[in-house]
């Protein structure tokens, strides 16, 4: 009959103001937040992170949110991460085997 039985919709809008400014409590880049938390030395020195920590950067420290609000790790979540990589003009994908601590 043409009728609509039932949908799901999923809106994501990013707004530049609450990159820029986050409210209380919320944080953004959270891959910056889960790097700063579990890079190996190799790591911060290929992506040139040095000692920093989430203190360093405007965009990590603005809001004095530090930790997710649903209590997962950043260190955990880091160490599932997928990341791409490209080295000597090749794409290539790493996963990290480290393992956390429970």
């Amino acid at each position: 009959t043409g009728a609509l039985i039932g949908a799901a919709i999923e809106t994501y809008l990013l707004e530049k103001v609450r990159l820029i400014h986050p409210n209380p409590g919320e944080r953004n880049f959270h891959i910056f937040y889960e790097m700063l938390a579990a890079a190996t030395e190799e790591e911060r020195e290929d992506y040139f992170l040095g000692n920093y920590t989430i203190n360093d950067f405007k965009m990590t420290s603005v809001s004095g949110t530090f930790d997710r609000r649903d209590g997962v790790s950043d260190s955990t979540l880091y160490d599932q991460l997928v990341v791409g990589k490209f080295d000597k003009g090749e794409d290539y994908y790493m996963r990290s085997t480290r393992k956390t601590e429970p």
